[in-house]
């Protein structure tokens, strides 16, 4: 898959390359009922979907804020 990425960038301008870099990236991950639970719950009272709270907790959590 990186072979792919690498072409794929190879192929575009500077600029283009910046931009393309910079946008948000799209994951797949599996979690345990329990988790999925945790996540259903919190994010309906927080009003935001599962993804968003994911992608919030995620980013929290890997650059160290609380």
């Amino acid at each position: 898959m990186a072979s792919r990425e690498t072409s794929r960038y190879s192929q575009l301008p500077d600029s283009d390359l910046d931009q393309d870099l910079k946008r948000p990236k799209r994951i797949t991950i599996t979690v345990n009922h329990s988790l999925y639970t945790k996540l259903v719950e919190r994010s309906s009272s927080e009003g935001r979907s599962i993804s968003n709270l994911a992608s919030y907790l995620l980013e929290r959590e890997l650059e160290g804020t609380s």
